[in-house]
């Protein structure tokens, strides 16, 4: 996306390529959660999300975690299992592959 600092509020299009920008994001993260529980990031890092139970996250706990991720607090306050408030609220957990 193209962003300039100094005339960001004068750009027509800058919000709405924010907010596609974000949407896309979201999408992706969801459906690849939901369906396989690996995002391309998630792969280069030999990382996956699963249900505590073994079995992929599938399409309602992973929009549940998906929305609490992009507040951005969820994944910055963590337990002592380092599991962060958008797992334990969706019943995740991030293992190696």
């Amino acid at each position: 996306t193209r962003h300039t600092i100094v005339s960001s509020t004068q750009d027509a299009h800058y919000f709405t390529t924010l907010y596609w920008t974000l949407l896309v994001f979201a999408l992706e993260v969801w459906l690849l959660t939901a369906i396989s529980g690996i995002t391309p990031g998630k792969r280069l890092l030999g990382i996956r999300v699963m249900r505590t139970g073994g079995g992929r996250p599938g399409f309602g706990w992973a929009l549940l975690r998906t929305v609490l991720l992009l507040f951005v607090v969820p994944p910055l306050l963590c337990d002592r299992d380092l599991r962060g408030l958008h797992d334990r609220a969706a019943d995740t957990i991030v293992v190696r592959m």
